[in-house]
This record gives structure tokens, C-alpha cells and sequence, in this order.
């Protein structure tokens, strides 16, 4: 998940993008508060309060999850399945409370994927170093 949220930090500043309530033209269309209940209140307090300019492309919230939810699936199949709603929801909430452009989420979502398919060979490298004691020395 480290890996994810590194892979996203770097699509921040390759991909300098305002996520969809930080634009001003965006902003503007979307003058009327969501109407979601609990949710939506929530979602539109962390908008006003605590959400900053940027951090758009790759959305981590859908990096994250994905590798979550794929590496359940590497230890218990149920696990997947019963993750499967929560993930889901997650992914169509990130554009559905305006945290994210749709295309964001589905960068996400590969950003995510790739970190499934690249860690088990970043780790295959890692353990594959020579150990090294004090001073460099084997």
C-alpha cells in the first residue's frame, strides 16, 4: 500500500491536476450542496474544512483499496467477495462526493493493478541483496 500511495505521489507532480471542487470553473457548476444524507453532509464537511488544491491524478483512495482488496483475494477468497461491495462503493464514491474526476478513479484503479503485478517482483530484488554487516563488510 506504501508503494501505491508512492506510485500516486508521483502522479501528483507528473500530473499537476485540481481535483473537481478546487477548479474554479468545476466549482462554480457544482454551486448546490449533495444531497446524501449522513454521507453527503460528511463529504461536503471534509470539502469545505480539510481538503487542499491538487491531488487528483492517480486517486489514491482507489490505488490503495484496489491493492487492498487484490491482496485479500492473495489469502482468503471470502475475504475478496465480501470486500467486493465496500470496494466497489468506494470507487463510485470518490466521483460521486466530488473528491475525484471519473478518469482519476480509474488511474487509480491501474496505478493500484500495477503495484499488484510489480510488487512481488520488487520484493523478489529486495530479498535477493547481499546482506551487509557493519561497515559494508558481508
Amino acid at each position: 500500500m506504501s508503494l501505491a500511495n508512492l506510485v500516486c505521489g508521483l502522479g501528483f507532480i507528473i500530473f499537476p491536476v485540481a481535483n473537481p471542487m478546487n477548479w474554479e470553473k468545476i466549482r462554480s457548476l457544482l454551486t448546490a450542496p449533495l444531497k446524501g444524507g449522513f454521507f453527503g453532509s460528511v463529504a461536503e464537511w471534509i470539502r469545505a474544512n480539510v481538503h487542499q488544491p491538487g491531488g487528483a491524478v492517480p486517486s489514491p483512495h482507489c490505488a490503495v483499496a484496489t491493492v487492498m482488496w487484490f491482496m485479500s483475494r492473495k489469502y482468503t477468497r471470502r475475504g475478496f467477495l465480501w470486500l467486493a461491495p465496500i470496494m466497489i462503493s468506494l470507487y463510485i464514491s470518490t466521483v460521486y462526493g466530488r473528491f475525484h474526476y471519473a478518469s482519476d478513479m480509474i488511474i487509480g484503479i491501474a496505478a493500484g493493478l500495477l503495484v499488484v503485478l510489480v510488487a512481488p517482483a520488487i520484493a523478489r530484488a529486495w530479498d535477493g541483496r547481499p546482506s551487509t554487516g557493519p561497515g559494508g563488510a558481508p
